[in-house]
């Protein structure tokens, strides 16, 4: 992997500078410098290897390049779910490869590679999306793969989403958007993040889209209407904190069954379920995106 081999390369090269200093005489210093730079190569080689070792990603990354090259959207598409069916850290750094090759071929081909970046559900492959998301941050493709996430309904997400909304130099609008999905995916450890962040913000000056926004989320999970005052929601959660909660998407809707026939698996994603409808359930009330 890319991000693996660059960290072992940190990792050996301060290692050598360090064991450089220490060494006596000109000669040795090269001479273990080399030694340390060569052995940094071959860690790096041969985790590249192992990242290439998975035959189901070589095959899916096949099928990418030949709907690319054609183009042909459906094979690209059939690559891209392969790679996300396969959820690991490796098969999301493969995916990302082709983000800028897919947008020189059309934009149909670089919005099924951006759902496809979106639709992890693995811890794993997740912490991947939260690195990318966040070194993207200033770019529009951050902004692209967030509206997608907010059709993954995976609870793995809530832990990145804390993190950038957390994050002070996470753009207001990157935030704004992980705060809605915390909402939506409704988990009650969500709440104390959420309430915390409305006391920093509350009563300054130019963070009245966040409080709306907060407020909204926070209905979204406990099923509460307490509007924007922050002083009921801090005492309905004083006295609620040690109950038990309805969790997950289906939390705010009213037909639950209705809802669990379309939202049945919490590891769903836009890529694993065909079954899910472009609009939501009659009676639903979240803000739930349905893309197919």
């Amino acid at each position: 992997m890319v991000r693996q081999d660059f960290e072992v390369g940190e990792r050996q090269g301060r290692f050598a500078r360090t064991h450089t200093l220490e060494s006596d005489g000109d000669g040795m210093k090269r001479s273990f410098l080399v030694s340390l730079l060569a052995g940094a190569t071959l860690v790096a080689t041969g985790l590249a290897a192992s990242a290439q070792s998975n035959p189901a990603v070589k095959s899916a990354e096949d099928r990418i390049k030949k709907g690319l090259s054609a183009p042909d959207a459906k094979t690209v598409e059939e690559g891209v779910k392969a790679l996300v069916n396969v959820n690991t850290a490796d098969s999301f750094e493969a995916l990302t490869k082709y983000v800028e090759p897919a947008s020189r071929v059309g934009q149909e081909y670089y919005w099924l590679i951006v759902k496809g970046i979106a639709a992890f559900t693995s811890e794993e492959g997740i912490g991947e999306l939260q690195k990318f998301v966040v070194k993207a941050s200033k770019q529009p493709i951050a902004r692209d793969v967030l509206f997608w996430v907010q059709s993954n309904y995976s609870p793995s997400l809530v832990p990145m989403l804390l993190d950038l909304i957390g994050r002070d130099t996470m753009p207001d609008d990157l935030k704004l958007m992980a705060i809605d999905h915390l909402g939506t995916l409704a988990q009650k450890s969500c709440i104390q993040p959420l309430l915390d962040l409305w006391a920093e913000y509350d009563g300054r000056r130019g963070k009245e889209e966040y409080v709306r926004r907060i407020a909204r989320a926070l209905g979204g999970i406990a099923g509460q209407e307490f509007g924007e005052n922050l002083a009921n929601w801090k005492g309905w959660w004083d006295r609620n904190k040690d109950s038990e909660l309805a969790e997950g998407p289906e939390a705010g809707a009213e037909d639950l069954q209705q809802v669990r026939v379309v939202i049945h698996d919490q590891e769903f994603s836009p890529f694993h379920d065909y079954s899910i409808p472009r609009a939501a359930p009659e009676g639903y009330r979240g803000s739930v995106r349905f893309i197919w």
